[in-house]
C-alpha cells in the first residue's frame, strides 16, 4: 500500500473529484473527522425524502363518530414530491420517522373518547387515544383547544406503501391545526 500526503486536491478539470471506483470501499478511520460544514451533502447521507404538510386556521375541518381523514392545505416542504392528496407515498425503501398532530376545540362539553390513528395502506398501525379523561381534567372541553399527537417508526417498502392520519371524537370536533411530517432515518 503507497501512502499519498497531500494537503489539497482538486479534479484537474470539470468540478467533480471521483475518490475509488464503483465496488471499492472507502475508509474513513477511527479518530478522523469528516468536516461537510458549509457542504451540500447528497445520496445516502441525507435524511430525505421528508416533508411537512400543515392545516392552517382557514381551513377548519369537522369529523365526530367515524374515523375521518385529516386534510392538509399547505405543504411546508416535500423534498422528494411525494405527499400528495394528503397522504405520504415514499418510493425510496427505508424505515422513516412519522410525526402527526391536531388541535381544535370540541363542540359539545361532555365528550369522551378522542383518537388520533396513523394508517399505512389503509389499516391503523399506530394509536394515539385519551379515553374518558376529558371530563376529569381541564382538557377537550368546548371552546378549548386541545391537541393530540403522536409519533411512529415504521418500514416503508418504497414500491406503494402510503401513509395517513385519521382522527375520530365521541362527538363532534373541529380541527384548527393540524401537522404531519416525516424523514427516512439513515444508519438503520
Amino acid at each position: 500500500m503507497s501512502t499519498l500526503e497531500t494537503n489539497l486536491i482538486q479534479p484537474a478539470t470539470g468540478t467533480t473529484l471521483t475518490v475509488g471506483a464503483s465496488g471499492d470501499t472507502i475508509d474513513i478511520p477511527s479518530g478522523a473527522t469528516l468536516d461537510a460544514t458549509g457542504a451540500t451533502i447528497t445520496g445516502a447521507l441525507t435524511m430525505t425524502p421528508a416533508f411537512q404538510a400543515t392545516k392552517r386556521d382557514t381551513s377548519h375541518q369537522t369529523f365526530s363518530t367515524t374515523p375521518t381523514k385529516i386534510t392538509f392545505s399547505n405543504e411546508d416542504f416535500d423534498t422528494d414530491n411525494m405527499f400528495a392528496s394528503d397522504r405520504f407515498t415514499p418510493t425510496t425503501a427505508g424505515k422513516y420517522f412519522l410525526y402527526f398532530q391536531v388541535l381544535g376545540q370540541p363542540n359539545a362539553v361532555n365528550s369522551e373518547d378522542a383518537y388520533l390513528k396513523l394508517y399505512k395502506n389503509g389499516s391503523a398501525i399506530g394509536n394515539y387515544a385519551s379515553d374518558s379523561q376529558f371530563a376529569n381534567v381541564d382538557q377537550f372541553q368546548n371552546g378549548q383547544n386541545n391537541s393530540l399527537s403522536g409519533s411512529f417508526t415504521d418500514t416503508a417498502n418504497g414500491t406503494g406503501d402510503y401513509y395517513e392520519i385519521y382522527a375520530y371524537y365521541s362527538e363532534s370536533f373541529t380541527v384548527t391545526d393540524a401537522a404531519f411530517g416525516g424523514y427516512k432515518l439513515i444508519g438503520v
